[in-house]
């Protein structure tokens, strides 16, 4: 059934973003109660719609506006207009409700209580509902109710940094249950079993340690259950109090201290009194008799508050509200504040009080701003990303990529370009969005590139190492690097990205090094507001990191880190985790990460098509370590890529002789040729290198040849996840992933470099171009080589061979004079040893590059 209600019974464990869980107004009885930060509660109206049971509470928008209220089975808006009783069939509810925003929403709440259900008898059960509030409606979704009988009270813990909450519900058992924007689930049945006649449930959290403490009233006891962070259970401490006989109101001062409302066999004791936990000592403040049955909550405005009868001519007329000092033992009534009726628990002469979900600011924990970027195209931001099957992938986020042109669709992605031109460069883009419910401040975020490994560090706001080290922990922010075996040079891996870019966007914001938090500056974004974030950077040459024949077209990794102090990284592992990177990346929604190296099969070389494409292997713990390195495919493509092609690992030199000497083990694989250190895949969805022992901050090289047997029109795409774990701990993975997505005839978008704002043409667009096409064959070339290109214009041209580092090797022409049209430069390379170079062509200020392969 279709309710146009607000109303929400259950919100058990609602970890939402509420406004002040401790709200700002409350109901009792017929009257709305307002509690200002400064001066003393009073009365907004005393004509609140009827209440026919026991127990209530309101809920309230981001401003503190009172959205609607519940009184007993019965839910109102802000008008006093009745919309609905909670469910047919519920007799009663019975003492508290409470309200809560559902987590990580913006209007929509859970109501949680305790009701008699008639099926066919009076059975007390716990019930939820989900209520929506739009801007001319309401909407109660049709209740749940939880089998778990009984009369309970309960308990709902702050919002917790995931979006989650806890709910303890006290009974003959005391259960545990997780609330979530998914609804509210059963979790754990605590081990020790309480009895007797259980009275007011509260829980204090800890904020240095993060353990809980759960209190109640046990008849004449009060019973304190110790609880880690996640809620498990660690003892129970069950407190015999002098003269007690009925513990009511429940409350904590901290962590050690708690505010009773009791009866006791002394008369003088009776009412309130303050118990310290440990060593055990009780105070009982005098002349308080009054309130010996009334409950306690903490308010808004920081006060702990209790009721009484207001007693006038030996009549009940009303009842007052009183404020507990406990540092000097007094209760003092609220000036000018007479309550006419309140909400008393059936059958019974207990006064409750609205719960409150104590020392949590209600508006900043649920209607904040949540900045974020995320995973995968299945992802939506909640934290942490939990994907559904073939969803698994979180290396290729779409909310950062990158751009080596200017032409076509700027928010696609591109391969990174090396150059040895310092004018031209990429340009990494980074989209944020505000998912939350309110605008935010200004933020930061940080941008990181590093060589594809699978042994990647987390990045823990470290002091850069300089120089770089190859045993530094952190490889995104340049500490990290790694040595070449034939220079034994140190070559840095990875750094931070800082200078932005204007090609895509001339407001672009800047990088701000001053500030506390660096990083580049995200205005306020209004609640579904997104940006994106340019930032222009380029590569180290992968020539410099070792064998050409091994280390070609390296995989690149990307990091963006929304960097607010509002919104910290949820449980971040430090870099001394084993899977600091792929759990930080999945546990929150303001990092992601994306494998740059894309792999287009192309480029005719024999009869085949083929695309290599180069990671690392690493080892960034301290200590000599034996690893496993596996191959897998991943996604859920059901076409074999051994049908149309064939998959060929190459080790660099050190490798090849680890592996070899430890014995060669692996499996879905053959070794084709140990003089090239290849080996052959034979099983295309698992393959496993066995043995590989590495040092501390080694680093190896390994070269993935994918080839087509024969040239197809099928466009398809395979994927294929290179991990790393160690030997001793086969289910720990270590660092992140590297992911080859093998794609075949996809459209692949053509176009120059983009320059420098200071350089030539400013946008990398080659409209004006007089260059229609420039080819290099054969590419890798052994002793000559051909150039082919075509010109819109007769042209004077300079055409020159450079390394990787920018220096000219060689000079092919100079100033020499082309006519309009084709033409073709032939050139030996016979000279040049193995490796990576680049051909630059210079006409009329133009310049055109290509790399060219030098393989003897």
């Amino acid at each position: 059934m279709k309710k146009n209600l607000i109303l929400l019974l259950f919100a058990i464990a609602n970890f939402i973003p509420l406004m002040n869980a401790q709200s700002p107004q409350w109901v009792l009885g017929n009257s709305l109660v307002n509690f200002p930060a400064t001066g003393n509660p009073h009365l907004l109206t005393n004509s609140l719609g009827a209440g026919n049971f026991p127990g209530s509470n309101a809920a309230f928008d981001s401003n503190g506006n009172l959205l609607f209220y519940v009184r007993g089975n019965r839910i109102y808006n802000q008008n006093n207009v009745l919309i609905d009783t909670i469910t047919p069939g519920v007799n009663t509810v019975t003492k508290e409700i409470s309200v809560v925003n559902v987590p990580g929403t913006c209007n929509e709440f859970y109501i949680i209580a305790m009701t008699v259900y008639n099926m066919p008898a009076f059975i007390n059960t716990l019930i939820s509902v989900k209520v929506t509030v739009n801007s001319t409606s309401i909407y109660v979704s049709p209740p749940e109710h939880f089998n778990y009988k009984g009369n309970r009270i309960f308990a709902i813990s702050k919002l917790r940094k995931n979006k989650t909450r806890y709910l303890f519900a006290v009974g003959n058992t005391v259960e545990r249950f997780l609330i979530t924007k998914n609804g509210i689930s059963h979790q754990q049945t605590l081990p020790i079993y309480p009895t007797g006649d259980i009275s007011d449930v509260e829980l204090f959290e800890d904020a240095t340690t993060g353990k809980m403490r759960l209190a109640y009233g046990n008849g004449n006891e009060l019973r304190v259950w110790t609880l880690n962070q996640n809620g498990d259970y660690i003892n129970i401490n069950n407190l015999n109090l002098s003269g007690v006989t009925k513990i009511d109101g429940v409350e904590f001062i901290d962590y050690n201290r708690i505010i009773i409302a009791q009866n006791n066999s002394n008369v003088g004791n009776k009412g309130i009194a303050i118990v310290n936990i440990n060593p055990l000592t009780v105070n009982f403040i005098p002349n308080t008799s009054n309130y010996y049955n009334s409950y306690i909550e903490k308010a808004i405005d920081g006060k702990f508050y209790v009721s009484k009868e207001n007693i006038v001519s030996n009549t009940v007329q009303g009842y007052k509200l009183s404020s507990i000092n406990h540092s000097n033992s007094t209760v003092t009534e609220v000036p000018n504040l007479t309550i006419p009726n309140m909400d008393i628990v059936y059958g019974e002469t207990i006064r409750l009080l609205p719960d409150q979900i104590d020392n949590e600011n209600y508006a900043h924990a649920n209607y904040r701003w949540d900045l974020a970027a995320f995973d995968n195209a299945a992802d939506t931001g909640a934290e942490p990303y939990v994907p559904a099957p073939g969803n698994e992938i979180i290396w290729e986020s779409n909310d950062i990529w990158n751009r080596k042109t200017a032409n076509g669709l700027s928010v696609t992605h591109e391969n990174p370009g090396y150059s040895s031109d310092p004018s031209k460069f990429n340009v990494m883009r980074f989209r944020i969005r505000n998912l939350g419910c309110v605008a935010s401040t200004e933020s930061r975020v940080r941008l990181y590139w590093t060589m594809g490994a699978t042994g990647e560090s987390w990045d823990n706001n470290a002091v850069p190492v300089n120089p770089p080290s190859p045993t530094a922990l952190n490889s995104w922010d340049g500490s990290k690097c790694i040595v070449n075996p034939q220079t034994n040079a140190c070559v840095p891996a990875g750094g931070e990205i800082k200078a932005r870019s204007l090609v895509f966007n001339s407001n672009a914001p800047d990088y701000d090094s001053s500030s506390s938090t660096p990083g580049f500056i995200i205005p306020p974004l209004q609640p579904g507001q997104e940006i994106i974030i340019d930032a222009k950077w380029q590569p180290v040459n992968p020539s410099l990191f070792g064998d050409p024949n091994v280390i070609s077209n390296p995989v690149l990794c990307f990091l963006g880190r929304i960097v607010d102090v509002n919104d910290p990284m949820f449980s971040e592992l430090p870099a001394s985790t084993t899977n600091m990177m792929g759990d930080n990346v999945k546990n929150n929604n303001n990092v992601v990460t994306r494998n740059t190296s894309l792999v287009p099969l192309g480029g005719l070389e024999g009869s085949y098509y083929k695309f290599d494409s180069s990671i690392f292997i690493g080892n960034p713990s301290s200590e000599q370590t034996d690893f496993m390195v596996r191959f897998d495919r991943v996604g859920v493509n059901d076409n074999n890529f051994a049908k149309i092609g064939r998959i060929k690992i190459k080790l660099d030199d050190r490798l090849w002789e680890k592996w070899m000497s430890a014995g060669s083990e692996g499996s879905g694989i053959e070794i084709l040729n140990a003089e090239k250190r290849e080996l052959t895949v034979t099983n295309f969805e698992n393959v496993q290198l066995n043995n590989i022992m590495l040092e501390a901050g080694e680093y190896r090289a390994i070269k993935f040849t994918f080839e087509l047997k024969e040239p197809t029109d099928v466009i398809q795409d395979y994927q294929y996840a290179v991990s790393q774990v160690a030997a001793e701990k086969p289910d720990q993975q270590y660092g992140s992933v590297c992911i080859f997505n093998v794609k075949i005839n996809h459209t692949q978008e053509n176009g120059e470099f983009i320059y420098d704002e200071a350089g030539k043409s400013g946008t990398g667009n080659t409209n004006n171009s007089n260059f229609k096409r420039i080819t290099v064959s054969p590419n890798p070339s052994s002793d000559f080589a051909k150039l082919d290109f075509e010109l819109l214009q007769d042209s004077q041209l300079n055409i020159q061979v450079f390394d990787m580092l920018g220096k000219e090797i060689k000079s092919i022409e100079r100033n020499k004079n082309f006519n309009k049209g084709l033409n073709n430069v032939k050139f030996s390379t016979s000279e040049l040893p193995n490796g990576n170079y680049f051909i630059v062509i210079t006409a009329s200020g133009e310049k055109r590059s290509l790399q060219l392969i030098i393989k003897h």
